[in-house]
C-alpha cells in the first residue's frame, strides 16, 4: 500500500512522462530533479531497533566501527539471531553525544605539540665557578 508520498511521486513523474511527450523537456527534467530532491530529502521512518549497517550508515562511519563500539560496551547491541540490533534509544543518546560534542575543539597536531615545546624550552647553561685571576 503506498503512503500519500509515493502516490504523489508517482503523479508527478507521469507529469513528467506527459510533459516529455509534448516536448517539454526542461520542464520534465524540473519535475524530475525536484521529485528526487524531495525523495532524498525524506526523513527515513523511526523503528525501534537498527541493524549495524543502518546505525553505521545515519552516523557516517564503518559498520566495523559500531561493531567496534558495541563490543567495548559504548553502545548496546543485542544479537537477535545472526543478526546485531541498536535500540534507538542508543541512537538517540549517541546523536545528542555528537550534538555535544560539536563545540569541542580537536586536538592539536602532534607537529603542533613539539613546535609549541621548543618555544617553551630555553637553553641551559651550566653555572660556571668565577675563575680566580693569578696576580
Amino acid at each position: 500500500m503506498a503512503t500519500n508520498i509515493e502516490a504523489l511521486v508517482d503523479q508527478a513523474m507521469a507529469v513528467r512522462r506527459r510533459l516529455e511527450e509534448r516536448g517539454a523537456a526542461e520542464d520534465a527534467q524540473v519535475v524530475e530533479r525536484l521529485v528526487q530532491e524531495l525523495t532524498t530529502a525524506r526523513p527515513k521512518a523511526e523503528r525501534p531497533y537498527y541493524t549495524v549497517a543502518e546505525v553505521a550508515e545515519l552516523i557516517g562511519v564503518s559498520g566495523q566501527t559500531v561493531k567496534n563500539w558495541i563490543s567495548r560496551g559504548l553502545v548496546k547491541g543485542y544479537r537477535l539471531g545472526g543478526r546485531i540490533v541498536i535500540p534507538r534509544s542508543e541512537l538517540d543518546e549517541y546523536r545528542s553525544m555528537a550534538e555535544a560534542s560539536k563545540g569541542i575543539e580537536p586536538l592539536p597536531s602532534r607537529e603542533e605539540i613539539v613546535d609549541a615545546v621548543r618555544e617553551g624550552r630555553r637553553r641551559f647553561l651550566w653555572p660556571m665557578e668565577p675563575q680566580e685571576k693569578d696576580s
